[in-house]
């Protein structure tokens, strides 16, 4: 249902960018591509991701020395060593607190021992917003705690896009939009994509597309750019001249 309510059956997923198709100082060689400062900052193809962690209220995961068995609950840890100010008495963090690496996500302590840690940290690539917590018990009768982090990211060199003909390229440059081409009304590309990558990558249908998206902006109309459609190259040139 919720698919339909999107009309994800006729509009799928990705952003519509504007693409130039030209050599830009070297630095879109073979099949990769340039991205323009502006339209990133504009919030072109800004993703967010959500990571889940998970902690039970036993020792197995714990960076305790101990060997022996101790109780475990959560709790805020009471010690200097440990960064615990976004958590609650609870040991779990306030929602929408920011967490970056080294932070406790999920706090554990024992009555039986202060200076055991049983929490779980941060590690080093891991960072975001609490997006929800959850508290609840598991089939063995075991109490867990589930953290989900939000980290909202935008593209930076080395990341790989594709369109829907699968025209990929790996993000080579990021330029400053008074550096891009323009055209003659003054538009600047979001994208610069090499044409070197066009017969390597063997998609003229991307080139196909294009210049039917061009006549549909031009004229107004809903065009069908789908495989083996009776269109043709001859038509799309007749209606943009």
């Amino acid at each position: 249902m919720s698919s339909e309510c999107l009309k994800k059956v006729e509009l799928y997923n990705g952003q519509n960018a504007i693409v130039a198709v030209n050599v830009h100082y070297g630095y879109n060689q073979e099949d990769s591509v340039i991205l323009n400062h502006a339209s990133i900052d504009r919030g072109l193809f800004r993703t967010m991701h959500f990571h889940t962690f998970t902690s039970e209220t036993d020792c197995d995961d714990s960076n305790s020395k101990s060997s022996s068995k101790l109780d475990v609950d959560f709790g805020k840890p009471n010690t200097a060593n440990l960064r615990v100010e976004k958590l609650d008495d609870d040991g779990l963090p306030y929602i929408a607190s920011d967490l970056y690496s080294g932070d406790i996500l999920i706090g554990k302590v024992s009555p039986q021992s202060s200076d055991a840690n049983f929490s779980l940290k941060l590690r080093h690539t891991e960072k975001g917003r609490v997006d929800q917590v959850i508290m609840a018990v598991n089939d063995d009768g075991r109490r867990f705690a589930r953290v989900r982090l939000r980290e909202v990211r935008s593209p930076s060199l080395g990341d790989k896009f594709s369109s829907m003909h699968g025209q990929k390229g790996v993000v080579g440059f990021i330029e400053e939009q008074e550096n891009m081409p323009f055209t003659i009304e003054g538009i600047v590309p979001d994208l610069i994509i090499n044409p070197h990558a066009f017969p390597s990558r063997q998609t003229p249908g991307q080139l196909f597309e294009c210049a039917l998206s061009k006549v549909i902006a031009s004229s107004g109309i809903v065009g069908d750019a789908t495989p083996f459609s009776p269109i043709t190259i001859e038509s799309i040139t007749e209606q943009l001249h």
